[in-house]
């Protein structure tokens, strides 16, 4: 049977299903844990768990318990270049990545037991990783490699170049020197764009789209395309703050955007380019910016089948090809493109088959077709597709098999079907044949939940 890993502040936990395990570090034992503040786990295809922390790396020898430590030496340029590990990641070919707060990217080699540093360097800009901790690694179906770094007010999106060892900038500032330029260095060119990245799309053309406050960025193969917002609605994206972007069955693009509601453009849609100018108020905000045909969805308060809010905070599509759209402030819609039409679900005081709140956070579907939704505050809610009634499961502080809270951030449901509930003052489990919650208290895994594996 597997485990759980959990990382928390305060050590390592296994959970088997029935209890709970906890590794922690001990001073007077050199085969614990480096440190008991867990910043990253990752396991790899020989079944070694990794474990980063602020001190080091480890890895768990789990027949006898014991953790081998690999630290940061200052006189074997092939030890782990910092001791802080910010994040990590095993590749396709079980290499383990480890990003970390001053040390830059490091590659584990498995036969030698020794780490391939790369590191930012002033004097190769165009080759070297980008400047600041390592802020994400991800690898994409192509099994190209990713790394997001963050330095401040300033972060970068690079992609690794297997072959030649070298990085490419596509997004961001290389180093926080540029002061709030927010270049991106791709080839020769220097564009200006954001570095707060909200979400990323890898859509079926292979193309990086990039949600961040303003606007939205496409990546494909190193060029730059950014779709911002400006007087001409009728073809730019309706608002700069992208929340979220989705792709549906169809291979249409779908944008959340907050305070401009919803945004479609579809595969064929016409693409210009638009130049700016600093004389005219009114052209686009960067040097040069994008316009596809975007077809637009706004609230009308004139219509009842329009967007209920313009304050978009998640999107979701069903298997049936249903679009779900969360709002701040009034519910969540559900569209189905043929009809052009939505439909709403919202909190209504006086009715109680109505949403328990009309700020939802998150949505997941289960294996019947049934919609789970999430609220900041107002609890978990269910949409039963085949009695078509809605459910709501509340927080009750004097019932310790309720949910541990009613401010809810992520859901998720697994295999199984079970629903799995993050929310602030723990992690739930709801099992929808039982109808019973299994919560887990984060006073007996440590104050904060970092990682989970």
């Amino acid at each position: 049977m597997g485990f759980i890993w959990i990382g928390t502040g305060d050590g390592l936990n296994r959970y088997d299903g029935y209890e709970f395990v906890v590794y922690r570090h001990d001073p007077t034992d050199s085969t614990s844990l480096t440190d008991s503040d867990i910043r990253g786990l990752a396991e790899d295809e020989f079944g070694n768990l990794w474990v980063g922390t602020g001190a080091g790396l480890n890895r768990l020898n789990r027949g006898e318990g014991a953790f081998t430590r690999f630290q940061h030496d200052p006189d074997d340029d092939s030890s782990l270049s910092d001791n802080d590990v910010t994040k990590m990641l095993v590749d396709h070919e079980s290499v383990l990545w480890v990003g970390t707060k001053t040390g830059g990217l490091n590659r584990f080699n498995n036969a030698n037991e020794t780490f391939e540093r790369f590191q930012y360097d002033a004097e190769d800009l165009r080759h070297s990783i980008a400047e600041g901790p390592i802020a994400a690694i991800y690898e994409d179906p192509d099994n190209g490699l990713w790394v997001a770094t963050r330095d401040h007010d300033f972060g970068a999106l690079d992609q690794f170049n297997r072959q030649t060892n070298t990085f490419m900038h596509t997004y961001g500032c290389p180093n926080s020197e540029h002061g709030d330029c927010n270049i991106v260095h791709t080839g020769e060119e220097h564009r200006p764009v954001a570095t707060d990245i909200n979400s990323l799309l890898k859509d079926s053309t292979g193309a990086f789209w990039m949600a961040t406050d303003t606007g939205a960025t496409k990546d494909h193969e190193g060029w730059l395309a950014p779709y911002n917002s400006f007087i001409d609605e009728q073809k730019s994206i309706s608002s700069n703050y992208v929340v979220g972007i989705l792709e549906d069955q169809l291979d249409t693009l779908w944008f959340a955007t907050r305070g401009g509601g919803l945004n479609r453009k579809g595969p064929d849609k016409q693409v210009e380019w638009y130049i700016g100018d600093d004389g005219d108020r009114y052209s686009v905000a960067n040097d040069a910016s994008w316009a596809s045909v975007f077809d637009h969805y706004r609230h009308d308060s004139e219509d009842s089948y329009s967007l209920s809010s313009d304050f978009l905070t998640v999107l979701y599509e069903d298997r049936f090809g249903v679009i779900w759209i969360g709002t701040e402030d009034n519910g969540v819609n559900k569209f189905h493109p043929a009809s052009m039409m939505f439909g709403h679900y919202k909190h209504e005081p006086r009715n109680p088959d109505s949403l328990s709140h009309n700020h939802i956070s998150s949505i997941a579907e289960d294996g019947s077709g049934n919609l789970w939704l999430g609220s900041f505050a107002g609890t978990l809610n269910q949409i039963d597709r085949s009695e078509g009634k809605l459910r709501r499961f509340w927080h009750q502080p004097d019932d310790p098999n309720s949910l541990p809270s009613a401010s809810i951030h992520a859901l998720h449901v697994d295999q199984n079907g079970v629903v799995w509930i993050g929310t602030w003052a723990g992690l739930s489990r709801f099992d929808p044949a039982t109808q019973q919650f299994k919560n887990y208290d984060i006073r007996s895994i440590g104050p904060s939940v970092l990682e989970v594996l």
